[in-house]
């Protein structure tokens, strides 16, 4: 699960969100909204994966009409004519009657293309499902942030749909200072954030309403084109971090804003984006989409902070550990575990921008979506793909004796098992093969098998060490505890 994403910036380590257009051409508008019905459970066992390719928005050519398309009015309105796009009151209730549907297909690509339907997603952390009657595009779609956006957007705002967990929201008072310099505002006060908000930011009056049944603030956001802008490069001004991610606002974009509340949890931020006046039909569009929008059970932020001493990490069902005082330097600063949702049971630590990390995984499955429910089915797996294994003196953990080895490859960053039937639809999720590290396999009696493994992938010479000594740390202090 090597994803190359990343522009980090800074101690705190955020990142900037840049959304790589991937061509084709303008979506048509969409059509009548679609509820999705259905009640079960989150994350099945279903292994489709959304096709990847761009559709083209149109039936016919550019330069022709469609052999059935109605001849067009003589007082049409030009087509960059925004006269006609009649928007929601704000405080009307968004997707009052959606149900979440826990059997459609899973959407698990990052920067592609996926066809109309109806989708769900565990990448917020609370599962959401949603229906689409148009050709999208994902972007950013795991870890707490979702990306949706128009097929031929381009940059950051330009007809996108941004779902985010809120950590914090910026510093109100100079949301335009560097990321670096922010001091972030509670996650818990987004009306007390606009009372103290910089002139530069011009914002709507805010107004309740609800999202799927669940209490939010909405808001209309834009940019003062006096404000001077030096959050990050590509963001003019801070709107909210989560730890990993960011969403900055940009100059002559207009944004609407939703924090919808998810109960003790981290609120969840919906800013819907369009860089141009002209792009206004995209919220007529982006409505259609946010009216069959539903939640599941409400779950925490996928992106949990830790910090030296103890922590209780949702980790394999629930654990605590304690962790060194050197956790910064270790992490590069990136003191966080993300859980991967289509893993259900898989989540890491990462350290740098890629040579390094610490996995958490149960419920391992092979490359055909085969449970492995032993320490020797994992080693059989991997030395079939070439991972070499040396075994080393056992050990127990929280009591349970625990398998351990060494482990190399000289194939990095394959994939030689899984940690869902989901993960096999996608090239890139599952156990990263490291150049180096180690697997502690603990076959719990009532949890079943899971693994802890430290990858160093590249620059071994200094990586290998750093992870072994926080996977040491992380083992030698790990107690179960109810998740």
């Amino acid at each position: 699960m090597l994803y190359n994403r990343w522009n980090w910036l800074g101690a705190l380590g955020f990142v900037v969100l840049v959304l790589a257009g991937c061509g084709g051409s303008d979506a048509t508008d969409a059509a009548d909204d679609v509820v999705v019905v259905s009640d079960d459970d989150d994350v099945g066992e279903d292994d489709s994966t959304p096709d990847d390719s761009s559709v083209d928005a149109t039936d016919a050519p550019a330069d022709e009409p469609a052999e059935d398309a109605a001849p067009e009015a003589e007082d049409a309105a030009p087509e960059d004519d925004n006269s006609a796009v009649v928007l929601k009151d704000p405080a009307v209730p968004i997707a009052a009657d959606a149900i979440y549907d826990p059997k459609a297909e899973p959407n698990l690509d990052w920067f592609a293309a996926f066809e109309p339907g109806t989708y769900r997603s565990g990448a917020l952390g609370t599962p959401i499902s949603f229906t689409t009657t148009e050709a999208l595009n994902t972007q950013v779609n795991g870890g707490g942030m979702l990306v949706l956006t128009d097929v031929a957007s381009q940059a950051p705002d330009d007809r996108d749909l941004v779902f985010i967990r809120v950590g914090a929201f910026s510093d109100p008072a100079s949301p335009n200072t560097s990321v670096e310099e922010q001091t972030p505002w509670p996650n818990d006060d987004f009306l007390g954030w606009l009372e103290n908000l910089n002139d530069g930011v011009i914002a709507t009056e805010p107004v309740e309403t609800t999202v799927n049944g669940l209490a939010a603030i909405r808001v209309d956001l834009e940019l003062n084109d006096d404000i001077e802008c030096g959050f990050v490069p590509g963001g003019c001004v801070g709107l909210l971090f989560n730890l990993q991610d960011i969403k900055a606002l940009n100059k002559g974009a207009s944004y609407r804003v939703w924090v919808v509340e998810q109960g003790a949890e981290d609120p969840l931020a919906i800013v819907d984006g369009i860089a141009r006046d002209e792009d206004a039909p995209w919220y007529v569009r982006s409505d259609a989409v946010m009216d069959t929008l539903a939640f599941s059970d409400i779950a925490p932020n996928p992106v949990q902070a830790i910090l030296p001493g103890p922590n209780q990490l949702d980790a394999l069902g629930g654990i605590e550990v304690s962790l060194p005082d050197n956790l910064a330097e270790l992490t590069n600063g990136r003191s966080r575990l993300v859980n991967q949702w289509t893993g259900r049971g898989f989540h890491r630590i990462q350290i740098t921008e890629e040579p390094g990390a610490v996995y958490f995984a149960d419920r391992p499955h092979d490359n055909d979506g085969k449970p492995l429910t032993s320490s020797d089915d994992v080693v059989a797996e991997l030395t079939a793909a070439g991972v070499e294994l040396t075994e080393l003196e056992g050990i127990t953990i929280a009591g349970v004796d625990t398998r351990v080895f060494d482990v190399t490859s000289t194939d990095v960053g394959a994939i030689p098992i899984r940690f869902s039937p989901l993960d096999i639809s996608v090239d890139f999720l599952g156990w990263d093969a490291p150049a180096a590290g180690r697997v502690w396999m603990i076959e719990h009696p009532d949890r079943g098998l899971m693994m802890i493994s430290t990858h160093a992938f590249e620059n071994v010479e200094d990586m290998l060490p750093r992870v072994n000594e926080l996977g040491e740390a992380i083992v030698g202090s790990l107690t179960f505890i109810d998740g």
